[in-house]
């Protein structure tokens, strides 16, 4: 049986068998991989080179949990400490005037289809939900206008 027990200063990639005075268990044997330190007992029962793959796979999947438990750690600080910006919903009169006044087609190239409303200033920048800051635009204009 294999058990991460620390971690320790080495970045061997290679386990490392610790000497028997320093374990205190005598049925146990301490093995070093990946700043790791681990447990090992009944390692007669597995053949040497065996052992160090499995300590390896041990201490690299060690590793990777470590590695995504940081990323969701990180995650949620960066999420707290961001203020996001909700978008409220165009209100309906506005949306209703602005369908009429734009007739019903694109301000750029008179196209019916796939329309969306457009701020004229983008949210992120100031702009708001009025008729004055809105117009009406086809998806593929507003792709130009980005890009």
């Amino acid at each position: 049986m294999i058990r991460n027990l620390c971690c320790a200063r080495t970045a061997d990639t290679i386990p490392l068998k610790l000497q028997a005075w320093s374990v205190p268990e005598p049925d146990a044997e301490l093995w070093v991989c990946e700043n790791q330190v681990f447990r090992v007992q009944d390692s007669h029962v597995v053949p040497e080179e065996e052992l160090r793959l499995c300590i390896q796979h041990v201490a690299l999947k060690e590793q990777k949990k470590l590695h995504r438990i940081q990323h969701e750690v990180q995650a949620h600080h960066s999420s707290k400490s961001s203020k996001r910006v909700i978008r409220e919903r165009i209100p309906h009169d506005v949306r209703l005037y602005v369908w009429q006044r734009d007739q019903g087609k694109c301000v750029q190239c008179g196209s019916q289809e796939k329309l969306e409303y457009d701020h004229i200033i983008p949210v992120s920048r100031g702009g708001g939900n009025t008729d004055r800051i809105s117009n009406y635009s086809a998806k593929s204009t507003i792709a130009k206008k980005v890009s």
